[in-house]
Parts: structure tokens; sequence; C-alpha cells
């Protein structure tokens, strides 16, 4: 579907935002007077583009860079203290938690509030009011005052408002990162719907994966500054390297920039690391390093976040520093929880494959593919090039953080892992999901 606004919906032309300074009948005057007008603090100065309709552009930058003074400026809420912007269309944004919200109102209530301030007739919203609060998902508590949600319902009920309006644009101020977990699954989802139906989407995040993976385009946003605009994974990868040039990041599993999600020949999505240059929490004996890791699945949602219940595919590559015998030599892997559990562990040389013998500087790799049936978490994933026979294997390299990933899912899971179970049970009162 195609948005019906042509051209530009929104455009800036030197935008600037300052705080503090002289009061405003003292800058009235020194403007009457021909004086040189002394602002504050400027958080954001000269900032000029143009966003076309069916776009949807990340914008990145550190805390304090700016990123959220342009949006509310965008939205309306702040006004420019120099320059001009002009916004065709519903602007629906989630800027701040709780804006547009009245906290004695009850959930139900608010929707109407809400959704009335961004132009919905009381018809329209009561004819979208059942998919407003299916997704939002709270329950008996949309009649409840919003003053005792927690901090995900509160969030569900806004972000399911703003995305049910029909909005010509949306604007997305890190809200998709707070919430319970299997919040970013539905959003991410509504994220594609909203672009597919052609709405133009202002998308701030600092997960650089989930800029590459939902925009066309970013913008950086630099110590008040706009540094550069352009396709969002030449954007995104300029702003990495910034931010890697001058922090240290030998805690990181990755010390180049994040890969670009990869995609193995099946078309399935997913991250790929570099780990020829880690350095830390890695030990072996040297003769062979493993040099990538992939991990891929149908199941990928954005960012390092992967859903629960899709097939996952791990794929290790290493090279040989040493001639080797192939008949013992495997490539292995273990998913450990953030607190340090190895759940899963599996290796090559268990499966009976056998790699042929290698010259130095010769490669080889492995993947490994199961299930997701991890619970919605954190998880760290060891790769590891080993020699295995009857004794203790001997490792060659040990890469113990090579890449960290989160399990996402819309069902309850009680226990580390799920396993797909089948269950017979008598007599049958009545079934229901679990969720």
């Amino acid at each position: 579907m195609t948005n019906a606004l042509q051209g530009p919906v929104i455009s800036a032309r030197n935008l600037g935002k300052a705080y503090g300074g002289r009061s405003p009948s003292r800058m009235f005057a020194d403007a009457l007077l021909g004086r040189p007008q002394i602002t504050g603090n400027w958080v954001l100065r000269e900032a000029s583009f143009d966003i076309a309709a069916g776009e949807t552009v990340g914008i990145v930058g550190r805390n304090g860079a700016g990123k959220s003074t342009l949006l509310q400026m965008l939205a309306g809420v702040l006004k420019p203290t120099e320059g001009t912007v002009s916004v065709r269309g519903r602007v629906a944004a989630m800027l701040e938690l709780g804006a547009g919200f009245d906290m004695e109102f009850s959930g139900r209530e608010n929707v109407f509030l809400v959704a009335s301030l961004l132009g919905m007739t009381r018809d329209e919203i009561a004819a979208r009011m059942d998919d407003i609060l299916a997704f939002a998902d709270i329950g008996h508590f949309v009649d409840e005052p919003v003053r005792t949600y927690s901090t995900g319902m509160f969030v569900r009920l806004a972000f399911a408002v703003n995305a049910n309006v029909s909005p010509d644009v949306l604007i997305v101020d890190e809200a998709l990162a707070v919430g319970d977990a299997p919040f970013p699954v539905k959003c991410f989802r509504k994220l594609r719907e909203i672009q597919e139906r052609g709405t133009t989407v202002l998308f701030v995040s600092h997960d650089v994966q989930a800029v590459r993976t939902f925009c066309q385009r970013a913008i950086w946003i630099d110590a008040g500054r706009l540094r550069a605009d352009g396709a969002a994974s030449e954007i995104t990868a300029r702003y990495v390297r910034s931010v890697f040039a001058s922090e240290p990041v030998l805690a990181a599993p990755n010390t180049g920039e994040p890969s670009l999600p990869a995609k193995i020949d099946d078309g399935k999505p997913g991250l790929s690391a570099d780990l020829s240059a880690i350095v830390k929490d890695r030990w072996g004996n040297g003769a062979a390093s493993v040099t990538t890791i992939s991990l891929f699945s149908d199941g990928y949602v954005a960012g390092n976040v992967f859903e629960r219940g899709a097939r996952l595919s791990i794929r290790i590559s290493a090279r040989a520093n040493v001639a080797q015998g192939g008949e013992h030599l495997g490539l292995a892997f273990s998913i450990k929880h953030r607190k340090g559990l190895d759940l899963i562990i599996d290796t090559s040389y268990c499966h009976g494959w056998r790699f042929p013998d290698l010259a130095a500087g010769d490669t080889f790799e492995a993947s490994f593919e199961f299930e997701n049936i991890l619970a919605p978490d954190d998880y760290v994933l060891v790769a590891v090039a080993e020699l295995r026979g009857d004794d203790q294997p001997v490792y060659l390299d040990f890469v113990e953080q090579a890449l960290a990933f989160k399990v996402v899912s819309t069902e309850r899971v009680f226990s580390f892992v799920k396993p797909a179970v089948t269950l017979q049970a008598s007599p049958l009162r009545h079934q229901q999901d679990c969720q």
C-alpha cells in the first residue's frame, strides 16, 4: 500500500534548540536594539533534512547527542529556538512514558483521550478499540487507573494506541527497549505492518542492528549536530566506528563493528561476528583459531533478539595455524545462560564428522541446527576448536564470549529450556493455552 501523501512529509531547515540563557524579555529587547542574540546551551543546531512519505528513518547517536530533542520538535512538543520544521499529516509519537496520558483515568479512558488528541473521532476510536486492547493485552486493568500499571503494561497500551490510529507519521523514541519479554516481538511485527501501509516512521534506537533491519536510511546526530545522513548500513557503520574509536571495547564479544544481519543460503536472517581480533576470555594451545561465528533463525526478531520455538542455526568457521590431522579435529559450541550455566553443548566430533588432514592456513567449518528451546532471557555463545578422542579434549581455541543474544517468547516458560512436549491426560475438563 502506498501512502497518499506525496513529496516530503517532514522538512527541517537549520533547526536548532537551546535551553537556558537570557530571559525572553531580554532577548526581545536585544533583537529590537540590534544587539547580538545570546542564548543558553544549544542541544541541537543547524539540522536540515527532508523525509519522504513512506520512508523509515533511523536516528542514531550517543546519549545527550540531541536525538530526543529533535524528535520532540518534529512532533510539535518543543518549539525550535531557530530554524523551521514542517510535518504533514497525522503524527503519532511515543516520546516519553506517560506523554498525553492522565494518570487518574482508566486505560480505556486514556485510549479515547490520546486517540482524540491525534485527530480521531469517537466513532473511529470505538471501531478500533478491540484491536488496541488486544495488542496491549492488559486484561481487566484496562478499566483501572493507569497509575496502578506496571511499566510494561503502560508502554504496551501507549504503543497500541499510537500504532493503531493509522498515523501518517509514527515517531518511536526507544519505546521498544521498555516492557516485558514478549513485547519486542509484537512491536517489531506491528512496525512491519505499519511500514507496509506506507507510514513514515522515525525510529530512535541504540540497537544498531534494529536500525539496519528496519530502516532504509539513518541520520547520525553527534554533539547536537547532524553528522551524517544516508543509507542505514553506511551511516550506522560510521557511527559504530566512531564509538569504538573513543571507548575501550575489550569487554565486548567483538572488537570490530557489529556485523550486518547476515543470511545463509536459504535466506534465514541472523548475526555474524568476526572473532579474529578477540583477545580477552580466549585461551587454547593456538594450533587453530576460530575466525567467525554466525547465528541464524527464521525466528530472528531484530538486533540480537531471537524468538523461542523457531529453528536455530549456528555456524563456526576456523583456520588451522599448523598442520592438523583431521581425525580428531572438531568444532564445538556451548550456549550459556547469562549467569554462566551451560545449557546446550555440542561438537562436530560426536556427530561422527571427521575433517580431512589440514595444512597450515587451511580453513574448516561446521553448522549445527536445532529447535530454539531456550526460555526468554540473555545468553552467550561459546565457540571452540578442539581435538577429541578417548581422553580429555585438547582445546586449540576456546572463545568464551563469541556472541551474545537474547531470546523472547509470547508464551510463559518456567524453566531454562522448554522442548516440544506432547501431553495426554484424562479426564479432560477443558483445554487452554498457557499464554
